[in-house]
């Protein structure tokens, strides 16, 4: 969530991953006109979307080091989504990987 709210407030930072920014950029784009929020959550203390987004942070981690392309790399991002959306009843998610 921080470089999320780096980019969104425009204070980014030297360290700052370059294709993480460039998703936050993707993620805000798309929700263009969108109100969203967003906050931190403690990681592992039962939040029912935690292990969906624990388990997209893992697979860019992964996917990044082993130069997965694109198109296998969507294919697991979906899936993990849809695996999120029956968490929240079927609402539509915007998820970053």
């Amino acid at each position: 969530m921080e470089v999320l709210d780096r980019v969104s407030t425009g204070a980014l930072q030297s360290y700052d991953d370059t294709d993480s920014v460039a998703e936050c950029k993707r993620i805000l784009s798309s929700a263009h006109g969108v109100n969203i929020s967003y906050e931190w959550v403690r990681g592992h203390n039962g939040h029912p979307l935690n292990e969906p987004a624990d388990r997209l942070a893992v697979l860019a981690h992964r996917n990044r080091e082993m130069g997965v392309d694109k198109v296998p790399n969507a294919r697991m991002i979906a899936s993990i989504r849809e695996d999120a959306k029956t968490i929240v009843g079927g609402a539509p998610l915007l998820v970053a990987a």
